[in-house]
């Protein structure tokens, strides 16, 4: 059951930064992709929480889902040598710089 609310709670924050990431870039398919990946995981432990034998479909779904998410792995990583994450890494880089000076 936990484990479902929180496939849910990572679902939901997949898809509510593949919103505010651009239109069309490379992080947004990230993000999207991840959501879509961790809702299957979601939506097959609800399956079994309910009672359903999911034993025939924990490997293909699952397949799929890992696949999605390391597809998502490589949006990711083109978006950041593309320069898409410029803005976070400044962000990072200031945070850190400030930690120091403390």
């Amino acid at each position: 059951m936990i484990r479902t609310i929180f496939l849910v709670l990572i679902t939901f924050f997949f898809f509510r930064y593949a919103q505010r990431a651009g239109a069309g870039s490379n992080r947004r398919r990230a993000f999207t992709l991840a959501g879509i990946a961790t809702s299957l995981f979601a939506v097959l432990n609800l399956l079994a929480l309910t009672g359903v034998d999911v034993s025939p479909l924990v490997i293909p779904i699952s397949l799929l889902a890992v696949i999605g998410l390391s597809i998502a792995v490589f949006f990711l990583i083109r978006g950041w040598q593309r320069g898409e994450m410029h803005e976070q890494l400044d962000q990072m880089r200031q945070l850190f710089d400030t930690k120091d000076k403390q």
